[in-house]
């Protein structure tokens, strides 16, 4: 019976070692997993912060940036992204990239990049090539500038659009 009881307590020791064993491996998978989750969810916090830099803060905060007429210059359009309008129906959409979509209070819709920016009596002249090769010059003038060819200072960010359409006549706003 010694024999048969030492030979039960050998065998349940072998259990209690395997199962310590187990429950050692169990835990440090189900660590690795939380480990895995974490730098996963770290990784995605990262990257959506980054991502969230790329993004003008007009887009992201909901805020009107001030016209940094500069800036665009230098290429960076986060000021002018988002939709102006004019008093005539017509508007002009700006993205991050310099994509202008310009659509007439008649409901044609032209797209193209802005090119040849450059400063001219505290705003910005540029123009973009619409589909048929036409140019469109576009004017991007500060809040605050006084316009010798508009006889006027704004009061506002304003675009004026200078095309063969009479939209011309009405700047576009915020």
């Amino acid at each position: 019976m010694l024999v048969k009881m030492s030979s039960v307590l050998k065998g349940s020791k072998e259990k209690n070692k395997n199962l310590r064993f187990d429950l050692q491996l169990a835990l440090l998978i189900t660590i690795g997993i939380l480990i895995a989750f974490a730098l996963g969810a770290i990784e995605h916090k990262v990257s959506s912060d980054t991502s969230s830099s790329e993004h003008p803060v007009a887009q992201t905060t909901g805020k009107i940036l001030p016209l940094d007429v500069s800036g665009v210059l230098n290429g960076d359009y986060s000021s002018v992204v988002g939709t102006w309008k004019s008093e005539s129906g017509a508007s002009i959409t700006f993205d991050t990239a310099g994509q202008v979509t310009y659509k007439t209070k008649k409901g044609k819709t032209s797209k193209g990049q802005i090119y040849n920016a450059r400063l001219l009596d505290g705003r910005l002249e540029a123009q973009f090539q619409i589909k048929g090769g036409d140019v469109v010059s576009i004017f991007l003038v500060p809040t605050g500038t006084a316009s010798k060819y508009e006889n006027q200072t704004y009061r506002s960010d304003a675009v004026l659009v200078n095309s063969k359409t009479s939209d011309d006549k009405h700047p576009f706003y915020r």
